[in-house]
């Protein structure tokens, strides 16, 4: 990425992903649990591609950042280490989330 602010498209997909993620949140809460109809599928797809969107926006940005703050000598690895990094930092809190998923349901016996 050219420019001196490489992360200006980072904040502006953060706060489009976070606008999508509350839209989701909002189509999920009216849709039916007992009868679902294949525009409600289409509904999710449609309103899920720009939160795909903005999560390539950030990740590309960043990427743009690490370029730019590598060393020129080891560019390649520096690179390819913070990008692990930020992969790993996305990754730890599903799981802890899972887990918890299981330990916070609770499922009627009588209705299984």
């Amino acid at each position: 990425m050219k420019g001196d602010r490489p992360l200006d498209i980072f904040i502006f997909a953060y706060f489009l992903h976070l606008f999508v993620t509350f839209l989701e949140i909002l189509v999920f809460s009216m849709i039916p649990q007992d009868d679902i109809q294949n525009w409600h599928l289409g509904l999710i797809i449609i309103v899920a591609l720009p939160g795909s969107i903005a999560r390539n926006f950030k990740f590309v940005s960043i990427c743009g950042f690490f370029n730019r703050i590598a060393d020129v000598r080891i560019g390649g690895t520096y690179m390819t280490l913070l990008a692990t990094i930020l992969n790993l930092a996305g990754e730890w809190p599903s799981q802890i989330v899972f887990p918890a998923v299981d330990f916070f349901t609770y499922v009627d016996e009588n209705k299984v």
